[in-house]
């Protein structure tokens, strides 16, 4: 492990070796970017590929109150990907929250107005309705934007060939995420609506779709103008925060949280005005 003491991001280091080739180099710059001991501990091993439990069978919980009877691997895969949607939800719903905390929270871009869970009449859905996981509205100079997330673990016998190309399931998912909110004719190419979608694609590893890098820095960029901030150093705070929630997320499920898959409303005591703005204060 090597702890950075002059730098306050997330990044990785190059170091020799067959089964590893990078290491997390962290150091906490405030509340969102805190772990405990234990989640340090155990997200490490699973980014070393290391056992990480000892569950024999998963704790997670379907909608419908069914607990999966499905036996655990001691590296966390199935607890990551388990059908039932308890570990699923744990990662995606609170990595929308920050990204929505980011845009709209108690430091918002000025003006921008969060949409938690909004209903889009455009993109009528068989499961869960007219829905996107977040609506942002009145950014300054852009659209409104629709933001629909994907929080993938790149697993060989899931995605072949992943394992050769860092980046390709979110890339993937991505694709898939626009594919079902069409914002522009595909044939054609001509704008179906007035406005904007971006899929919030991510891999549990850390890699992120190049839209949804592209979306970050853009957002981050707008803020920076405004309170006059070093755009660098903004895009970097934003990277950092959701990289770090991300991995919370991984460290809570890998610890057996029996967290339910049944998405439930915000506390009311976020609700911002007529808009559900789900903070994530971590």
């Amino acid at each position: 492990m090597i702890i950075c003491t002059t730098c306050c991001h997330l990044k990785t280091a190059n170091v020799p070796g067959r089964a590893l080739n990078r290491v997390v180099v962290l150091v906490h710059s405030g509340p969102k970017t805190m772990f405990t001991d234990a989640e340090f501990r155990i997200h490490t091993r699973f980014r070393l590929g290391l056992e990480t439990n000892s569950l024999e069978v998963c704790p997670h919980i379907s909608a419908e109150g069914i607990q999966c009877d499905a036996v655990c691997d001691r590296w966390g895969y199935h607890l990551q990907q388990c059908p039932s949607g308890g570990g699923y939800f744990v990662g995606h719903d609170t990595v929308c929250a920050e990204v929505a905390d980011l845009a709209g929270g108690d430091e918002r871009i000025p003006g921008v107005v969060v949409d938690w869970k909004a209903q889009v009449d455009a993109w009528p859905r068989t499961t869960r309705g007219y829905e996107a996981d977040v609506g942002l509205y009145h950014i300054p100079g852009e659209r409104d934007i629709y933001l629909d997330a994907v929080l993938s673990l790149p697993n060989p016998r899931t995605y072949p060939g992943c394992e050769n190309k860092a980046g390709k399931v979110a890339e993937l998912w991505a694709r898939r995420k626009n594919a079902e909110h069409p914002v522009f004719d595909r044939q054609t190419g001509r704008r179906l609506q007035p406005f904007d979608f971006c899929a919030l694609a991510f891999e549990r590893h850390g890699f992120i779709a190049k839209e949804t890098k592209s979306f970050i820095q853009k957002l981050a960029r707008i803020k920076a103008a405004h309170y006059e901030l070093d755009p660098s150093e903004e895009i970097r705070k934003w990277y950092t925060v959701i990289s770090c929630c991300i991995q919370r997320a991984n460290a809570r499920i890998l610890c057996g949280d029996p967290t339910p898959s049944r998405r439930r409303a915000p506390p009311r005591s976020l609700l911002a005005g007529p808009h559900d703005l789900a903070l994530c204060g971590s």
